[in-house]
């Protein structure tokens, strides 16, 4: 199964933003990328997102690099963007980090 873990990138000099560390931030963060979650999840993709952090669950890997297009196109009309040095497309097998934790297979290590 292959995945896309996205990070939305929120840094624009004209908008005004909660800080990083905000309890408010990640409440922001869900209520503004709702329309991201809405448009995936109608065009059938599967898809886990706590604040600002996504995987994207396809079952092939050109499956994943159209959801990874689909989800620039979204967040653009959000006037967001994908952060491309933490986005990126692999394989269960691979193994990646989300949210603290290290998933590979089956399996997932606390990190």
């Amino acid at each position: 199964m292959w995945k896309t873990p996205c990070k939305p990138c929120y840094h624009t000099a004209t908008r005004a933003t909660a800080g990083c560390w905000s309890v408010l931030s990640p409440l922001l963060a869900n209520v503004y990328l709702h329309p991201l979650d809405v448009a995936l999840t109608w065009r059938g993709y599967r898809l886990v997102r706590y604040a600002d952090d996504l995987v994207i669950c396809c079952r092939r890997k050109r499956e994943a690099q159209k959801a990874k297009t689909e989800a620039g196109r979204t967040l653009a009309r959000l006037k967001l963007n994908l952060n491309e040095g933490k986005t990126r497309i692999v394989h269960f097998d691979q193994g990646f980090k989300f949210l603290g934790y290290f998933f590979v297979r089956n399996e997932h290590y606390r990190l």
